[in-house]
């Protein structure tokens, strides 16, 4: 039995003969009285993966039947506390668990459990604060008052008491770690983890604004995400519109419109206020060794977990032959743009009106114009991007991907293609716009990069694809 092998001293093998095998696990656990190791591992080969832990462990002479879980990311998403989420990892002794998450969060539930035997009816709710790795407990406003003013005297003692539990929390239990904890009567506006489920059903339920955050304040795929880790699995966002202040810079080189081009972007981005944000986009490049430039800005709503919605608005500029009788064309566009998050797809569209000069084909494409997006996410660090844009002068298919290279030393590198393929108007022959590879790195707090998209920038308004379309749908030559 496994028990034995752990009391026989083989409780280096374990973590040992699992860490060996070819699919990650991210923790496991053996039940009593049964035995059986129950490895937790994110999208496993079930039984191949059976087997290959039978028989590691079979190497490290231990005998043991084994079984494996997928990691339950939705279910996990909608938990409502960190209780809830312990519960989907069974109720069996942890063996493995090399990030030492699973052994926190059971620590943290050992604390609240303290806390409330300790405190008794004057603890109201515990919240954990996942970023700041802070602990909230929130007690009655009667509790710290008297007569309807607050009472010195009467705080001390719930600080003592809940000091004291703290306290024998650190000296005896095998997981603690450092985190700070405050007393409060009303939870800060942030995102808030309910430490148990009496913590969640003293959570009001109105649409207070603290409240929503509170109930939106899970981290998806796994525990390990409620510590800073890594997540194995679909991370869905959570926070403010702008998780904070942030920026992104690529360059990019291929073909457009038939001919060479370089460009370069940048993008700023800062949370306004909880729930809404901005972003300020900048572009410059060489097509066919003419300059292109081009300005942006964004402001937006943005939940995280459900969507965006805002508005748009750029200038793109493109310098032309002097024979044309012009020095340069600017086309302005000005609209509304949405996301709308769905798992691992993201569904986003734009659309509005276009100004500018008068192009090298005779047109002033002028009009509205749209385009519809699907993003999909294979992995958390891969995007596949498919779409369409309708435009006067020429209609687009657009599709690209991005990949987030997960480098410890540049976590904000990613690689990126962006192409589309275009029929003019006139003609109406379809051929390649234009097809770009470049890097992009994005600065700011290392996450994975549906997070990123989610949760820091959204799309460029002012990058290479839109500068494309300052380009006309055929040559002055009437072709391609």
């Amino acid at each position: 039995m496994v028990q034995q092998a752990i009391g026989a001293g083989a409780h280096e093998a374990i973590p040992e003969a699992i860490a060996s095998l070819s699919a990650p696990v991210f923790c496991a656990t053996v039940e009593t009285p049964t035995g059986v190791v129950t490895l937790h591992a994110p999208n496993p080969r079930r039984r191949a993966l059976k087997r290959e832990a039978e028989a590691a462990l079979s190497r490290a002479g231990i005998a043991a039947r084994c079984r494996v879980r997928p990691l339950r990311y939705r279910r996990m998403a909608k938990a409502g506390s960190l209780q809830d989420i312990l519960a989907e990892f069974g109720g069996g002794k942890t063996i493995y668990d090399p990030t030492a998450s699973v052994g926190r969060a059971q620590a943290l539930i050992a604390l609240g459990g303290a806390l409330r035997a300790a405190l008794g009816e004057t603890l109201a709710a515990i919240y954990y604060d996942t970023a700041g790795r802070t602990l909230y407990v929130r007690v009655p406003a009667a509790s710290v008052a008297r007569d309807g003013r607050a009472d010195g005297n009467r705080q001390r003692a719930i600080q003592d008491t809940a000091g004291k539990a703290i306290s024998d929390w650190r000296m005896n239990e095998l997981h603690a770690f450092d985190l700070a904890v405050r007393l409060c009567v009303t939870p800060p506006r942030m995102p808030l983890l309910p430490l148990d489920r009496a913590s969640l059903a003293a959570t009001p339920k109105r649409r207070a604004a603290w409240a929503t955050i509170v109930h939106s304040g899970l981290l998806a795929g796994g525990v390990a995400a409620l510590f800073g880790f890594a997540s194995t699995g679909p991370a869905l966002a959570d926070g403010p519109a702008v998780s904070a202040p942030n920026a992104k810079g690529a360059i990019a080189g291929g073909t457009g419109n038939g001919d060479a081009i370089v460009v370069g972007e940048g993008s700023v981005t800062v949370p306004l206020g909880t729930s809404f944000g901005a972003q300020f986009d900048a572009s410059a490049g060489s097509n066919d060794g003419r300059f292109i430039w081009g300005l942006g800005g964004q402001a937006f709503w943005r939940d995280p977990q459900k969507g965006m919605v805002g508005g748009f608005i750029t200038h793109l500029d493109r310098r032309i032959d002097p024979v044309f009788g012009q020095h340069s064309v600017a086309m302005n566009r000005f609209g509304a743009e949405g996301e709308a998050y769905l798992g691992q797809f993201t569904v986003g569209a734009m659309g509005g009106v276009q100004t500018g000069d008068r192009l090298e084909d005779g047109r002033h494409r002028r009009g509205g114009f749209g385009q519809l997006d699907l993003t999909w996410y294979p992995v958390d660090n891969f995007a596949l991007d498919a779409g369409g844009e309708i435009s006067p002068g020429k209609d687009q298919v657009l599709f690209g991907a991005e990949y987030q290279l997960g480098m410890q030393a540049l976590p904000g590198l990613a690689i990126f293609t962006e192409d589309g393929i275009r029929t003019n108007h006139i003609s109406g022959v379809s051929r390649v716009d234009h097809a770009l590879v470049g890097i992009r790195y994005y600065f700011g707090a290392p996450k994975s990069l549906i997070r990123r998209h989610r949760e820091d920038d959204p799309k460029s308004v002012a990058g290479a694809r839109q500068l494309q379309a300052t380009w006309p749908g055929h040559n002055q030559y009437g072709g391609y």
